[in-house]
């Protein structure tokens, strides 16, 4: 609450009791908002109509306790007749402080068009005023209503001027406010290691502070970074702290976003019963509140819980309740959630054709929408209701829908794993970094002690993130065939049991249990095309395949921890034969590490018993007698004998996955330890900065080692494997960011479409060798010739990119010219007939969203492949 005290014309005990109530109603306003409005009602009360500014001070502080209290109308209604006796008084500060808080009502009643004028409004007069503090708010809530709009990089500027105002004040909460808001703008364009730096800072300044409501919304925050990540738990357990927090400041609308959050995170946990409950509770205090996109959440919610539940009925009425919300206030998203919802009622219940009726309608929302797993979904749920309707045409058309986006999706999640790596090591430095400045200036021999303990629990918090980064490495690998990951944890968990089987001690079972999980980690090298292929490899496809065991042992090697080693020699040897044969160095017997040797076992032993791209899954007698068949052969006698054994015990098959990495965890901390002895770092009092500077340098090797591999795992992740160029998904983000700079540059930006024409008969005439080399020549020849204007990306198949970010009429001339000198050359090596079709689209001339410019680059490139002519590129420039 602004303090502006009104003046001394009131007698002086009167006027000492309002400045009183006023200064105690702005101190309660963010902790106790309820008392806050008692106290500025008492004051309005006290004032006279001689004294019109004290009336205005008492009817802001009304208007603002209010708002926190979420009662938007009364506090429009007494915001507005504070403005207006300020405007009259010529008070431009005081008219500033109460169209900032009209400009957040207004913002929370679906009307930010007047919220901007309030905001706009208000940064003039706070400025006229010389008033820092509500220019910095001003431009805070400027900045809430740009990100709101999808205006990401002015909503950042706009943040950090405003952070600067609040630094150079030395106001803590203020502060503390927007750096939680720069967090959310971080968090929407998925710089998590950005977001939670940021918030991480706004919630240990609001550690010293009494303001429950700001650090429930900073928690609540902080939870959507982990959900973006899929750290489901942690998510579970900010918003859990944010809702106790909203509930201990009084907030009820703060109360209510954490209630409905917390409600969301327990039915993603599988919490089914606490979400209805939690969902229930919500939709009552949404009613009281009045907020009915709130209304509509909870009632999808309830749908979804009482669909998991069994009761269908009361899910079929509450997604029908969430359908009518959505389509009130215009949410289309939210219609696509309860048209989904209805859709699986109506399957669940037998209703085939209702479902298909509300899928079919949902589908194009989500399209247009480019919500991709509710795309996913809505293909998934309408294969399952044509199938039961007899119809299998349709069922096919869906499936196959399904799984070409459910690939595309899977690369993304491959994304957001190197994400979450980058995430955690940057909070990891950045916390041991400020860790080990403060165990510096300790001297004494307790702060010794002290210092000592606090590296144990970063040794092991540094040993947690080395094992995450192993356990997101196999993932990774993995999810390029296996979208669900579970093909490594079910050899991790089949290789420790034969470990114990075959009388390895504790230690050495549960480090095998982790290495084991990297086995195929070399597979981020090999190309999707022979990775994901449906039948059985070529003999030259086979081969490159092969190299995975030594790009795997490369990824992994340098490694002084067991862990590693066991992994690397797991990588590199888990294909070698008993008896020899195996690649890469054809080993033989016990020259083979045994850690591979029990892998090799486990790896087969789960790729017979699941599906594969080129196989069904075999019966579990079916997979012994095979396995008893190379006994001996391929695999070590004792090992089968040892995996036989647990089937007689029922031990296999597996019946559930996961374990804990707690002795993992310290299985390293005490290798550390050791080796810390054996380099003479136990030390004594006076050695400390000795010790502390050699541990520094351990746990910075040990990050340095662990960020290497999060590098070559973005490279995989967005590079084409047989042709070195950028991918679809760096093609995705880099035409993100042009569109910003060309935006806030005034640049005219090109995206230009192109098809190589004629590779699916050469590949079929001359095999896919000759298509793979015609596929690089293209790329090098072409990357050649756009060099000066652009980077080139391969975007899948046959298909190719070029981002132009500063075009011209001269420009696309030389583009023109490049295509036409760049396949002249392709031709010229040895592809006679050679040629490829193009389209070329310009933002914002032509286009106005990512979307609409790509596609309307690849309609102009299909339309010349349909016409088979090579018409010159016209683009309107202006």
């Amino acid at each position: 609450m602004t303090i502006l005290s009104p003046p001394p014309t009131l007698p002086l005990p009167q006027r000492a009791h309002l400045d009183g109530l006023l200064s105690a109603a702005a101190a309660l306003l963010p902790s106790d908002p309820g008392r806050a409005l008692e106290l500025s009602t008492e004051a309005l009360r006290v004032t006279v109509a001689s004294e019109p500014l004290g009336e205005a001070q008492a009817r802001l502080g009304v208007g603002q306790a209010l708002h926190r209290l979420a009662q938007f109308q009364e506090a429009q209604e007494e915001l507005e007749v504070a403005a207006a006796i300020y405007r009259r008084c010529g008070n431009a500060a005081g008219q500033a402080a109460s169209l900032i808080t009209l400009g957040k009502v207004s913002r929370e009643l679906g009307e930010p068009a007047r919220a901007s004028e309030h905001l706009t409004l208000a940064l003039e007069l706070a400025r006229a005023a010389g008033s820092v503090p509500l220019e910095a708010e001003a431009l805070n809530q400027q900045a809430v209503l740009l990100q709101m709009s999808g205006q990401a990089a002015p909503s950042l500027e706009c943040f950090r001027m405003a952070l600067s105002l609040r630094e150079d004040l030395g106001d803590v909460a203020g502060t503390a406010q927007v750096l939680n808001n720069i967090g959310q703008v971080h968090l929407s364009q998925l710089q998590h290691g950005e977001a939670l730096l940021a918030l991480q800072r706004a919630f240990e300044l609001l550690a010293d502070l009494n303001d429950p409501v700001l650090s429930a919304q900073c928690l609540m925050t902080i939870a959507h970074v982990y959900e973006d990540i899929d750290d489901l738990a942690q998510a579970y357990d900010h918003h859990r702290r944010a809702y106790d927090l909203g509930r201990t400041g009084g907030n009820r609308l703060v109360e209510l976003y954490s209630l409905n959050n917390l409600a969301g995170a327990a039915f993603h946990l599988a919490k089914h019963e606490e979400a209805r409950t939690l969902f229930t509770r919500a939709l009552e205090l949404a009613g009281e509140v009045g907020q009915r996109y709130l209304q509509g959440c909870a009632h999808h919610g309830l749908g979804q819980a009482e669909c998991v539940l069994g009761d269908l009925p009361r899910a079929l009425e509450h997604h029908r309740q969430a359908l009518a919300i959505a389509s009130e206030l215009g949410d289309p998203a939210g219609e696509v959630d309860a048209r989904l919802g209805l859709g699986e009622t109506y399957l669940r219940r037998g209703e085939i054709f209702q479902a298909i009726e509300q899928l079919d309608l949902a589908l194009p929302l989500a399209q247009q929408g480019e919500q991709h797993r509710a795309v996913v979904e809505a293909h998934r749920l309408l294969a399952q209701a044509h199938e039961r309707a007899g119809d299998l045409r349709q069922t096919v058309v869906h499936l196959r829908a399904q799984q070409a986006l459910t690939q595309t999706l899977a690369g993304e999640q491959r994304e957001r794993q190197t994400r979450q790596l980058t995430v955690q090591f940057d909070v990891e430095r950045a916390h041991h970094e400020a860790e080990l400045y403060r165990m510096r200036t300790e001297t004494t021999q307790r702060a010794y002690e002290e210092a000592e303990a606090r590296v144990e629990r970063r040794t092991r918090e540094l040993a947690r993130a080395q094992v995450e980064v192993l356990t997101r490495l196999a993932n990774a690998a993995e999810f390029r065939d296996d979208v669900t990951g579970e093909h490594t944890l079910r050899v991790g968990q089949v290789a420790a049991l034969l470990g114990a089987q075959l009388g390895l001690c504790a230690d050495e079972v549960a480090l095998l249990r982790l290495a084991a999980r990297l086995h195929d980690v070399g597979k981020i090298g090999i190309s999707d095309l022979i990775l994901l292929k449906p039948d059985r490899l070529t003999s030259d496809e086979f081969e490159r395949m092969k190299a995975h065991t030594l790009i795997g042992s490369q990824i992994l090697s340098g490694g002084d921890s067991r862990l590693l080693q066991m992994a690397q020699e797991i990588a590199l040897s888990h294909h070698e034969h008993w008896a020899g044969g195996g690649y890469p160095a054809r080993l033989i017997g016990a020259a083979i590490p045994l850690s591979a040797r029990i892998v090799a076992v486990a790896d087969v032993y789960d790729a017979l018993s699941h599906q594969r791209p080129y196989k069904r899954p075999w019966t579990t007698p079916e997979v012994l007698a095979e396995l008893q068949r190379q006994s001996g052969r391929q695999f070590q006698p004792e090992i089968i004998a040892a995996l036989m054994s647990l089937h007689e015990s029922g031990a296999l098959p597996l019946r559930s996955l996961g374990a804990g990495d707690d002795q993992v965890l310290d299985i390293l901390v005490r290798s550390g330890a050791a080796a810390d002895s054996e380099n003479g770092l136990a030390g004594v009092p006076a050695a400390q900065d000795t010790q502390l500077l050699a541990e520094h340098r351990a746990l910075e090797s040990r990050y340095a080692q662990a960020r290497d591999e999060i590098r070559t795992l973005q490279v995989a992740a967005f590079t084409d494997a047989l042709t070195g160029l950028a991918n679809r998904r760096a093609f995705e983000a880099d035409l993100e960011s042009a569109l910003v700079q060309a935006e806030r540059h005034g640049h005219l930006l090109g995206v230009l479409s192109m098809d190589l024409d004629g590779l699916k008969g050469l590949n079929d005439a001359q095999g896919h060798d000759q298509g793979d080399a015609l596929l690089r020549a293209v790329s090098h020849a072409l990357q050649e010739q756009f060099a000066p204007h652009g980077r080139l990306y391969r975007i899948g198949g046959d298909e190719f990119a070029l981002i132009a970010p500063q075009l011209s009429g001269q420009a696309v001339g030389a583009l023109q010219l490049g295509l036409q000198r760049g396949m002249a050359e392709v031709r010229r090596s040895g592809f006679p007939h050679a040629a490829v079709s193009f389209g070329l689209a310009t933002y914002p001339d032509e286009a106005s969203t990512q979307g609409d410019v790509v596609r309307l680059s690849d309609q102009r490139m299909y339309l010349q492949k349909a016409s088979r002519r090579s018409p010159p590129l016209r683009v309107t420039l202006h």
